[in-house]
């Protein structure tokens, strides 16, 4: 498992080097763009789903097959990728929301419950797509995962948009993103088990 971890994280900075430089420009804009979701929770869902673009590596390099020779099981494959997920999610959250902490400060509007409602809202869309998108692929392959992950991402697209639109100054009961945010540690938590299922089940060609 320690080589398999270690494996990653040389893979994250192998592939994930663009999306890294997407994050900091998409970070600048937070600070000097103010009241705009997009700019705070796109980078963050892109940059959880960097295993999607190892994946595909993986299988265009046909190490998916490869390491069904190694002494390790697929279960300790799925396993890496939603330890690394998290690892991207708690690291793109916190980025974004020193970001924000910088723009709050920068227009003298700190809010304390604005900045954590924002990282919990980042936090819970991003759980989400990892466990929306993640079992997916495992499941049925890498092509067939990025169309879902397309449309995940333009699913929570609209729903910013369209809440934006609608009433941009909406205020949420406060216990409202806690339990989503646990309602997502959930359903990751199960797509973690259900990824594991698929991806023993599954024929590599």
């Amino acid at each position: 498992m320690k080589g398999l971890l270690m494996r990653e994280l040389h893979m994250t900075w192998f592939v994930g080097k663009s999306l890294m430089l997407f994050a900091f420009v998409f970070g600048l804009l937070v600070m000097f763009a103010e009241g705009n979701l997009f700019f705070a929770v796109y980078p963050a869902l892109m940059f959880s789903m960097l295993p999607l673009s190892i994946l595909a590596t993986d299988e265009r390099s046909r190490w998916d097959v490869y390491a069904d020779t190694l002494p390790c099981s697929r279960s300790q494959q799925v396993s890496v990728k939603y330890l690394m997920s998290l690892i991207y999610i708690v690291s793109a959250t916190l980025f974004i929301g020193l970001c924000q902490f910088v723009q709050m400060l920068r227009t003298d509007s700190f809010a304390l419950s604005g900045l954590i409602d924002l990282l919990l809202l980042i936090a819970v869309l991003s759980l989400l797509s990892v466990s929306l998108c993640l079992p997916f692929t495992f499941r049925f392959g890498m092509e067939k995962g990025r169309l879902m992950y397309f449309c995940v991402l333009g699913l929570f697209g609209a729903v910013l948009a369209l809440r934006a639109t609608i009433s941009p100054s909406l205020s949420l009961p406060k216990m409202t993103m806690p339990l989503a945010l646990l309602i997502g540690a959930g359903l990751f938590a199960l797509s973690w088990l259900l990824s594991i299922r698929f991806y023993r089940k599954r024929e590599l060609n």
